[in-house]
């Protein structure tokens, strides 16, 4: 595994960004330890960081990291460790849970066993903490040998953002102090946190030319040989498996010989099945045919029909209830539509007219149908199997077969996994054998003018739809001028970066399901062209949209971005090194 692998395992920091246009799960190239400080700005989530927040007194004094011409103050890594927290939190929402994290303890006393090197939540996040401090200073330290400073838009950003915390304490009740105390730590003042942001917008001044610096650099040699160390990462397979399970309830000495006997012709059976459909599937529709025979059994779905139905018809008055005749009449139809579908056959969903017990018959026909057709005949596609070392001695029978070197499209096996009380065969059949996903990404630019209702009464529908006029109309504006102006990339880009409300105006190599859906569908448009604009309303409010043109395939995009993390890695290691970058672990134990 690379090491750029690695870190996007271990790191949250690291992909944690302004997402006006992504989702959660954001894929662009840059690189974004510092950006996230900047977002944990605007996070809405001042009641969680209250909760959080009784953790300790912070001693300002005291130095938890240093070099050459730069430090961090208790205080200062204090509000870097809750601004990576409220981030997580941000990102996952009321999915934390699922990770094992509870708000509502403190950090030190829950186990984290999700991370390696983290005993405690709050070893997870000042893992991240001490990683994205050492690589701000590691930046800022080579901005300043090099004659980079802020400059006047720079500053202009910081007061911005300290000027929004500002707003936001007020609208929430708060002083700017207390806000300060509730999201970041007790102590940390609006000194500290314009400190961090300074660090941090140095940092990430110097790190976007040096990514582009780097990923200048990288060659075809470079991406293979991280493809060829991280398969698992790129390579993919399609299938269609069907798993035929033979089961005895008693296990062992207990079972009786008639239990035995049973269990072993039950394997016989499933067994020989499974050999049937191996030798019916010359081609993936001889495959799904097959299976949805071996589902249509009429009584089964008759029964299933029958409970289903009794669920709905409680809902029913007796008046409104179908005779006996209307019923079976019902019943008869919904089991040849799903009985024609499992097999293939073209069938309509049957109608019942404006009966007030319609919704009933077609609620059952809904299920049965996603019982039988949707989960059972056409559920045996298993697409985008993660590759796994075929050698490897973990490696399931399965995956050491799909696999393997010489497997092609069309081949087909029966792996058998014998137990004493349950046995499986499972029919895999290959339609596509390990491959890269080709798709090739999308580069776009991008203006968001969000929808607030600051500034508003109140917060209804009302006020808000009043709120997303004015943002559209601001957005056919900016619109308007560009077209007025020299219609070029160049001159959208100017526009953006002075008026886009999110984190980046360029996003590259963007992969499908990267972007929130009205963004995805519009730059995955087979219609679209190089030079496109339009606006186009998301969750997030208006974008104005510009279509830079195609990217690189997913695989390779994917690619040079691990190789760029690992270089980006040994040159972090290498400054941090030559630039005295040290930690008082003594002080680091009193943050958060």
């Amino acid at each position: 595994m690379g090491k750029g692998t690695r870190s996007r395992i271990n790191r949250s920091d690291e992909v944690i960004k302004a997402d006006g246009a992504k989702k959660k799960s954001d894929s662009t190239k840059k690189t974004t330890i510092i950006v996230a400080v900047l977002v944990a700005v605007f996070v809405a989530i001042l009641i969680a960081a209250i909760v959080f927040n009784n953790t300790g007194v912070l001693v300002r004094a005291r130095i938890v990291a240093k070099s050459d011409n730069y430090k961090v103050t208790g205080t200062m890594a204090s509000y870097f460790f809750n601004a990576q927290y409220q981030s997580f939190l941000n990102q996952l929402g009321s999915y934390a849970s699922y990770f094992g994290l509870d708000t509502g303890k403190p950090l030190r006393s829950q186990k984290c066993t999700m991370y390696e090197g983290a005993d405690t939540w709050w070893d997870y996040f000042m893992n991240g903490t001490k990683e994205q401090i050492k690589e701000i200073l590691a930046l800022c330290e080579t901005a300043k040998a090099e004659g980079i400073s802020l400059d006047d838009k720079d500053k202009e950003n910081i007061d911005d953002a300290i000027k929004s915390m500002n707003e936001t304490a007020l609208s929430n009740g708060y002083t700017i102090g207390g806000f300060l105390a509730a999201l970041y730590g007790q102590g940390v003042s609006v000194n500290d946190v314009r400190k961090c942001l300074e660090l941090a917008e140095l940092g990430s001044k110097y790190l976007e030319s040096l990514r582009e610096k780097i990923e200048d650099g990288v060659t075809d040699d470079d991406i293979n040989a991280y493809v060829d160390e991280n398969p698992g990462t790129f390579l993919t397979a399609d299938t269609l498996q069907y798993a035929l399970t033979a089961t005895k309830t008693v296990a062992g000495a207990e079972a009786t010989e008639e239990e035995n006997q049973a269990y072993e012709t039950a394997k016989t059976e499933k067994k020989a099945l499974a050999e049937a459909l191996k030798a019916a599937a010359t081609d993936a529709d001889a495959f799904k045919k097959w299976v949805g025979e071996q589902l249509a059994d009429e009584e089964e779905i008759g029964t299933d029909f029958d409970s289903f139905y009794s669920d709905e018809s409680k809902e029913l008055a007796d008046a409104e209830k179908p005779t006996d005749e209307v019923l079976a009449d019902a019943k008869a139809k919904i089991i040849e539509y799903v009985v024609k579908s499992l097999k293939g056959e073209e069938a309509a969903a049957p109608e019942y007219g404006d009966a007030a017990y319609a919704h009933a018959f077609e609620h059952a026909a809904e299920r049965l149908y996603s019982q039988y057709v949707t989960t059972g005949r056409d559920g045996v596609a298993k697409d985008g199997v993660t590759y796994a070392d075929p050698e490897g001695e973990s490696t399931s029978d399965l995956d050491k077969w799909l696999f393997a070197k010489d497997r092609k499209a069309g081949d087909v096996e029966v792996i058998s996994v014998e137990g004493d009380t349950s046995s499986t065969y499972t029919v895999v059949f290959v339609t596509a054998p390990a491959k890269k996903d080709t798709t090739v990404t999308k580069n776009v630019a991008h203006i968001l003018i969000s929808a607030t209702t600051a500034g508003y009464d109140d917060d209804d529908t009302a006020q808000s739809k009043k709120a997303s006029a004015k943002a559209k109309a601001e957005a056919d504006k900016l619109l308007a001028e560009y077209k007025n102006g020299e219609q070029t990339l160049d001159a959208f880009k100017k526009l953006g970066e002075e008026h886009t409300e999110d984190g980046n105006v360029v996003y590259e190599n963007v992969n499908k399901g990267d972007m929130v859906t009205a963004f995805n569908d519009w730059i995955f448009d087979e219609a679209r062209k190089e030079g496109d604009t339009d606006i186009v309303e998301t969750e997030y409010g208006w974008h104005i949209m510009y279509f830079i043109g195609n990217g690189e395939e997913a695989w390779r995009a994917d690619a040079i971005d691990g190789v760029v993390s690992d270089k980006l890695e040994d040159w972090y290691d290498e400054k941090a090194e030559a630039y005295h970058v040290a930690f008082n672990e003594s002080a680091v134990a009193r943050v958060g």
